[in-house]
């Protein structure tokens, strides 16, 4: 009963942030098609045909192919993968600081970073040098990430809803999931572990944000938090340019926070092996996402 009612407790909290945030606007026949906007809460749902161009609307010349599919550009689906992929960051982090995850008792945050730039700031001035290195290594991990999803992503295309441009790096940070428990489940490899955790939680982050052009940050919340307190306080002077993305930032940081309430539970009885609920979501989205969210939103 305890796990339901933590789980009906964090779903709801989710779901009353998120619940706005899935509305989209759809264009008319007589109104242009348009890939990029500068304002992504108008960007609709469209199937854009890649037959003769790039699903940024760029030509890419030679022959003209038979048949090619449809692009799936949409604001809404590309939310909702990023709410999704905030959970699992939350989930994911919430383990990691729960102490129960590593052989060794120790915790370490993998998602947010901010607190390792000034511990390891910290570390170095006070002359501890193992903890300067080992934070400078979580950083650099969750760097890496994002490299390898920029890697795997040279020229993203906003708000594409396809496993052919995310699913290799999301593939990536699923079998982190696995190769971290191996590390997290012998002592003198924990940090290795947490190494590993940053790592998935940097192509987590560089995935959605790239996707969404900045609007889904779904692994690090001192900006979004930030910029939510800027936008409340601009609809409070009655300017309501931002009030789109203070819904979402709302719905990504319930999200998020509701994922680290799942954890707890889940980490104190399952140990380690609570990674493998989130190598599932990895892959789910890396592979199947797709198909789902044109069923919804199409």
């Amino acid at each position: 009963m305890l796990y339901i009612r933590r789980f009906v407790v964090a779903a709801l909290a989710a779901l009353a942030a998120t619940s706005p945030v899935l509305a989209e606007q759809r264009l008319t026949p007589s109104q242009p098609v348009a890939l990029v906007r500068s304002s992504a809460q108008d960007l609709p749902t469209q199937k854009v045909d890649t037959t003769a161009f790039g699903v940024a609307g760029v030509p890419r010349g030679g022959k003209k192919a038979d048949a090619a599919p449809a692009a799936f550009v949409s604001q809404s689906a590309s939310v909702l993968m990023g709410l999704i992929l905030a959970l699992n960051s939350g989930f994911i982090n919430g383990c990691a600081l729960s102490g129960v995850l590593a052989a060794d008792g120790s915790s370490q945050a993998v998602s947010a970073v901010t607190a390792s730039w000034t511990n390891s700031a910290l570390g170095l001035a006070a002359g501890n040098m193992a903890k300067f290195g080992f934070l400078g290594k979580v950083l650099g991990s969750y760097i890496f990430g994002s490299l390898v999803a920029g890697y795997c992503q040279p020229n993203p295309s906003p708000f594409l809803v396809s496993s052919s441009s995310y699913g290799l790096p999301l593939t990536i940070a699923a079998g982190s999931m696995i190769i971290a428990k191996m590390f997290l489940d012998d002592a003198s490899s924990v940090k290795l572990g947490f190494y590993v955790l940053a790592i998935a939680n940097g192509i987590n982050n560089s995935v959605t944000s790239t996707m969404t052009s900045n609007l889904c940050r779904t692994a690090h919340f001192s900006g979004i938090s930030s910029d939510m307190g800027t936008f409340i306080g601009q609809i409070l002077r009655g300017n309501k340019a931002n009030l789109f993305k203070l819904k979402v930032f709302a719905g990504l940081g319930a999200c998020f926070w509701s994922g680290g309430y799942l954890s707890y539970e889940i980490s104190k009885t399952y140990g380690s092996s609570s990674l493998y609920i989130s190598a599932l979501v990895y892959l789910f989205v890396a592979g199947g996402y797709d198909k789902v969210a044109k069923k919804m939103f199409a």
